[in-house]
């Protein structure tokens, strides 16, 4: 079984924390990740879509699961 990305975020997009799966993904370390935001990992277009996601969250105060394809 293939481990799955996991991340958390803080309300401005920062990286609150990464697993080991998604910084292999993203092909930069942990510690270079969290604490960084996400359009310091991903394109423009990327980050943009996925901090959708973040407010969206933050604002319903519901999970949400972003499947991406990699």
């Amino acid at each position: 079984m293939a481990a799955i990305p996991v991340s958390a975020f803080y309300p401005d997009g920062r990286y609150r924390y990464v697993n080991q799966a998604f910084a292999t993904g993203v092909r930069v370390p942990r510690d270079e990740i969290v604490g960084r935001r996400i359009w310091d990992v991903f394109s423009q277009e990327e980050a943009d879509k996925r901090f959708a996601v973040v407010q969206w969250v933050f604002e319903h105060g519901e999970n949400r699961v972003l499947e991406v394809r990699v």
